[in-house]
């Protein structure tokens, strides 16, 4: 991050750290520089050796330096009494310095070797310090931090040499191993892995969080009050962050809202800037998008990851040209790049705005693009926008009470159950089938707040296909299926298992039945989802690599929380997903600016479409396209 003063590592931490590096390659590295070592000091003390000859007789000898090291070497190997000449002197002092080397070097090799020993041990054991700048810390390790790391692998592939720095109570061998196995090639990024406590101050210094750009606090899972642990590893920090000139991002995962207010205190005056993700709220609210939505899932998974089109801010100051138009023309001013908001000079996020704001110098813009050096202004000035093409606004989408059904309950069915509330219209139906038991009552009074929805409970075991046939899928607008697991197995396979199997009944029993049913499943592990997804678009959330990659992207620029929260509430703008023959008429040739235009007359901002299944965002406004009744138009839209 340019313009940030950090702290920067001391000469001998940076000699210390290169030479830990070249230690850890292995023995050849060893091996030549002990070689290295011993040949240096034998030499010198050779050539101190024939400057004291020089010193006692005045003179030097009579053969060269190289003529001495020679014989001597050879009275070494045959020691027979010859005639010495005029360098018997010079030949002795030599031969008194090979001795001494040799003594000297089997004393350092003797030294250097326990010291390697003693650093090797510290090496394997992750105890030393990491000289880096400008690099992103991970305290802490779970089951999101693979994601994570290949995220901001894929972020850091532009930017060659950066590092990721991991501290956590494992043994960094296999952390490393783990890491290898999982993700594979680093692209050029340096991750590297400490063993130790974050809660301990001198294991947290190993990884110089002074000096980085951002830090991710990961929620440990083994934990009973995992929020306590972190709120005790930002106040470990807070005893170490330090003259900067602008606050470190903490991105830290919490299980709990409430606890997001003494994370803030705990930091209070500190030059800290706490960022706080909780999946209770996000995958909620991405459950409920996806579930209304059908196919928004995999939307939000393009945007969300480093390895195809991102949200970025841009200054005005990178397109001067820009300032004091209107914000329909910065819409219209690039060709491989969506424009979906501006933030003005007090950070105030305004997403999908008014088409005829003025954009001021002050502002930023918000583009979904490739990567961040791809948002560049377009040469072309005819948008050839096909006006015959278009079908003018006035189109009703449809509204009125829905009905919902959810199979299966979890942690995250309250929440879901309130999320979903605040969508739909009053008289809206929604019917739960789990195996709920004893815990009805309690379900039922957290979600006490709902005022849309009539909630109707059916119990039975939803891997139990008469009890799932009982139900009339027909009925139901959206369905959505919840991991449930009645045995109690804290195994995510065994857990992801039991939803597959779910879920399957469900897709044959529409089949049977030729039914069209809109489903989005929740699943635990990315493995389970490859499994179940058959190819068609379907909607499916994985709790784990969904916040992983959030993390991942806040971790970057920490600013996005604002962005992602109006995207995924109700209030402001969101994506949806459109039917494409609302918008232009079928099967007809156009360019991306005549669906751009075809939304600016509703107030909305295309930023791509799904055509034969395939997700286009940030599809290319230049290129031509035909779209059928049955592909759909991505908006960026209020309601």
């Amino acid at each position: 991050m340019s313009g940030k003063k950090c702290n920067r590592a001391t000469w001998r931490q940076r000699l210390r750290y290169r030479f830990d590096n070249y230690m850890a390659r292995g023995a050849a590295g060893q091996i030549l520089l002990l070689g290295a070592a011993s040949f240096f000091f034998f030499v010198v003390i050779v050539s101190i050796s024939i400057l004291l000859h020089q010193a006692v007789f005045g003179k030097p000898g009579t053969d060269t330096l190289a003529q001495i090291f020679a014989r001597t070497f050879m009275l070494i190997l045959v020691p027979d009494p010859v005639d010495l000449g005029d360098g018997t002197v010079a030949y002795f002092s030599a031969l008194f310095a090979i001795i001494a080397g040799l003594f000297v070097g089997g004393t350092l090799i003797g030294i250097l070797s326990s010291a390697i020993d003693d650093r090797m041990d510290q090496l394997r054991r992750g105890r030393s310090f990491v000289a880096e700048e400008n690099h992103t810390v991970i305290l802490g390790w779970s089951s999101k931090i693979f994601r994570i790391v290949s995220e901001i692998v894929i972020a850091n592939e532009n930017h060659p040499g950066l590092c990721i720095a991991i501290l956590a109570d494992h043994d960094s061998v296999e952390m490393e191993q783990q890491l290898r196995e999982r993700i594979g090639d680093y692209r050029g990024t340096n991750v590297v892995c400490r063993t130790g406590k974050p809660i301990v101050t001198s294991d947290m210094e190993l990884v110089n969080i002074n000096a980085a750009r951002s830090v991710i606090v990961l929620s440990p899972e083994e934990r009973k009050d995992p929020d306590s642990h972190i709120i005790k590893i930002l106040l470990t920090a807070a005893k170490i962050v330090s003259d900067r000139d602008e606050a470190l991002p903490f991105v830290v995962e919490l299980m709990d809202r409430r606890n997001q207010e003494i994370c803030r205190i705990a930091v209070r005056g500190k030059m800290i800037n706490v960022v706080s993700i909780l999946p209770e709220v996000a995958i909620p609210r991405l459950l409920v998008q996806s579930c209304r939505k059908r196919g928004l899932s995999n939307v939000y998974l393009e945007l969300f990851d480093f390895d195809g089109d991102e949200i970025y801010f841009h200054s005005l100051e990178e397109f001067p040209s820009l300032v004091g138009k209107t914000f329909k023309d910065a819409v219209f001013a690039f060709d491989t790049s969506s424009i979906i908001g501006v933030v003005d000079a007090e950070g105030k996020v305004d997403i999908n705005p008014d088409y005829s704001l003025v954009l001021k110098e002050t502002y930023e813009l918000l583009s979904i693009s490739e990567d961040d050096d791809t948002t560049v202004l377009s040469s072309i000035t005819d948008y050839r926008i096909n006006e015959d093409a278009i079908i003018e606004a006035g189109y009703a989408h449809e509204v009125g009470a829905e009905r919902n059904l959810i199979i299966g309950c979890n942690r995250f069915l309250a929440p879901v159950i309130r999320e979903l509330d605040d969508y739909v219209h009053p008289g809206s139906k929604l019917t739960i089938a789990a195996a709920i038991g004893d815990d009805i009552e309690k379900i039922k009074e957290s979600w006490s707040r709902i005022k849309n929805h009539e909630v109707d409970i059916i119990q039975g075991v939803t891997g139990d296909r008469r009890f799932l046939e009982t139900i009339d899928f027909q009925a139901y607008d959206n369905i959505l299926i919840l991991p449930h697991n009645p045995e109690g197995s804290k195994e995510f396979e065994d857990i992801d298992a039991a939803t597959i199997k779910t879920l399957v009944f469900v897709r044959d029993i529409a089949y049977q039945k030729k039914l069209d049913l809109s489903i989005t499943t929740e699943m635990l592990l990315e493995e389970s989802r490859a499994v179940a997804d058959l190819g068609e678009l379907g909607d499916f959330v994985v709790g784990d690599e969904i916040i992983g990659r959030i993390i991942a992207q806040l971790a970057e620029e920490f600013r996005l929380k604002e962005v992602f929260r109006i995207l995924l509430t109700v209030e402001g703008s969101e994506i949806y997903l459109r039917q494409a023959d609302d918008y232009v008429k079928p099967n007809v040739e156009i360019n991306g600016y005549t669906l751009l235009e075809a939304c600016k007359r509703r107030q909305e901002i295309c930023i791509g479409y799904i055509k034969d299944n395939e997700i286009l965002v940030n599809a290319q406004k230049s290129k031509a396209v035909s779209l059928s009744p049955r592909d759909k138009v991505i908006v960026v839209a209020e309601h």
